[in-house]
């Protein structure tokens, strides 16, 4: 094989897979969350203590499988707070189908 004509070949892959990974770098995201002022909020799945209304929800979330940074079929947002002790996390997982939904406990 001759090393004159695999130089070029090989820097050709190389400039396309390094154009690829440079074009799948999204900026990257950022939440800012709160050391809890007041009471801890309830682990009771509501989510309306006032201990929640001290950050925003959060949750522009993009696809990952099967297709990298596809709109998501479901919005998911989230809220974080933490304390001397503990972290808590808020989730709110929409459905446009709710009533599909099957309860496997109870």
């Amino acid at each position: 094989m001759n090393p004159n004509r695999s130089l070029p070949a090989c820097l050709l892959v190389l400039a396309t897979f390094f154009s690829f990974a440079q074009a799948d770098q999204t900026e990257p995201k950022t939440y800012v969350t709160s050391w809890i002022q007041g009471d801890v909020p309830q682990i009771d799945g509501t989510l309306e203590d006032p201990a929640w209304q001290q950050v925003e929800w959060a949750g522009d979330f993009v696809g990952h499988q099967p297709n990298y940074l596809s709109e998501p079929s479901q919005q998911t947002q989230f809220k974080v707070l933490y304390d001397d002790r503990f972290i808590y996390f808020g989730i709110r997982a929409f459905d446009t189908n709710p009533e599909e939904i099957v309860e496997r406990m109870s």
